[in-house]
């Protein structure tokens, strides 16, 4: 089984036709019916009941995919946090001490982002005392803090 498999059933689970699937993924037919037949010889269940014209899901297919759904959602969206980031972009944790959330910390923040305009950066604030600021920078809580130390 690999992404590719996966990306596939999708596709063919959408579409529920292998020409119009195969088209759409820019593969051939033969190349997407070995990949489903791949994917359900490994799995151990048919996925598609072929039709004449068509390829319904099975029960077992639509609960699969719906777990193929979710991870693949998931894998996506973690190449999406790490491309932003290859490009400086991404949540900054910013961990500081309350006294410092009425006016500094707001400000070093919009001035941060000031200056990188063409960049989506978002902060996500935590405040709490100088022990435990240090120790979430430790842990890698946060990529900054503010405190007395």
């Amino acid at each position: 089984m690999n992404l590719y498999h996966l990306r596939y059933f999708m596709v063919l689970a959408e579409m529920q036709h292998f020409r119009k699937a195969s088209e759409k993924l820019c593969i051939t037919q033969p190349s997407l019916s070995h990949a489903i037949s791949q994917l359900e010889s490994e799995l151990g269940v048919s996925l598609f009941d072929r039709q004449s014209r068509s390829s319904v899901l099975t029960k077992e297919g639509r609960q699969f995919l719906d777990y193929v759904q979710r991870s693949l959602s998931i894998l996506d969206d973690g190449v999406s946090v790490m491309q932003k980031a290859s490009k400086g972009e991404g949540i900054i944790k910013l961990g500081f001490l309350r006294t410092l959330g009425t006016s500094f910390v707001p400000e070093v923040a919009a001035s941060f982002l000031e200056t990188k305009p063409d960049k989506s950066i978002q902060f996500e604030f935590f405040s709490g005392i100088t022990s435990s600021l240090l120790d979430g920078l430790k842990q890698d809580k946060y990529d900054v803090v503010f405190c007395t130390k």
